[in-house]
């Protein structure tokens, strides 16, 4: 039987790399959420697909194989998404192969090596509605994209307001802190991470610790109404006094949703379909 990844896992043989990755790398989120096991054979498989498909020349090996009808076992693919080639005859043995045991110089019985069952390492991936929607995605987060702790995050947020609050310093300066200036200082506040997000995918502070925003169907950036969503709940400090208490409950809960995500993602990310990655 040909093994053919692109039908297995639901992939476009006309999409590129980055693509690919970013698809196979989202159904083994899926499946992490699962509460799955690294080991788990699935995972392994969708790694192994992962590291031929999302890379241009092991894509090319396996394609021209697959275009000649070859059949390939799991070992030999596993082999190519690790050294770029397949295997040399001598080098083809499973590595949980038993050996075969040296036969005795007496006429005795003779050991004979029972045919290794093929692991049901390319099975297909489980059937939850949850993965079955995310092979319907276009495009989805790679496999190997890492994924920061919410005390990264926490680090990275306090960081941007230290930026913003230069920012704001410069752009306003020492004006009447109890009416205009506090507006227009939570005003900028909310630009900020609006237009860094939406443009760049990634404030200052993200930027300067490897990490984007994106959306956690396509790898785009989020849009500006998108990102305007997202951070809604900083416009809060807008009202003196009491919105900045609303502000900061309401940004303790997001950081509670983030810890207690599997992926990471607070409410507010999850309202607009969005994910904090780190870059490659």
């Amino acid at each position: 039987m040909v093994l053919d990844l692109y039908q297995l896992y639901g992939l476009d043989r006309e999409a590129d790399e980055r693509d690919l990755g970013w698809k196979l790398s989202r159904i083994d989120s899926e499946m992490r959420i699962e509460k799955k096991d690294h080991n788990d054979p699935q995972r392994k498989a969708c790694e192994v697909a992962y590291g031929i498909l999302s890379d241009a020349e092991n894509r090319k090996v396996y394609d021209e194989s697959l275009a000649r009808g070859e059949v390939k076992s799991w070992h030999e693919l596993e082999f190519l998404s690790d050294f770029g080639r397949f295997p040399r005859p001598e080098e083809n043995i499973p590595r949980d192969q038993p050996q075969r045991e040296q036969a005795a110089p007496s006429s005795g019985p003779r050991y004979t090596a029972t045919k290794q069952q093929q692991p049901m390492f390319f099975s297909a991936p489980t059937s939850s509605s949850a993965v079955q929607q995310a092979r319907e995605y276009s495009t989805t987060l790679g496999v190997n994209r890492k994924l920061p702790t919410a005390k990264e995050r926490q680090h990275v947020k306090i960081l941007d307001f230290i930026i913003y609050a230069v920012i704001s310093g410069a752009l306003i300066g020492g004006g009447d802190e109890a009416g205009f200036g506090i507006a227009l200082s939570a005003l900028v506040l909310f630009l900020y991470f609006v237009g860094c997000e939406a443009w760049f995918g990634a404030t200052p502070g993200k930027m300067l610790n490897n990490m984007e925003v994106k959306k956690a169907d396509t790898g785009a950036n989020l849009t500006l109404a998108e990102s305007a969503r997202r951070n809604l709940w900083t416009l809060c400090s807008i009202v003196p006094g009491f919105g900045y208490l609303v502000t900061l409950i309401w940004g303790l809960d997001l950081s509670k949703s983030i810890e207690k995500d599997p992926e990471g993602r607070g409410n507010h990310d999850k309202e607009v379909g969005a994910i904090v990655i780190k870059k490659k």
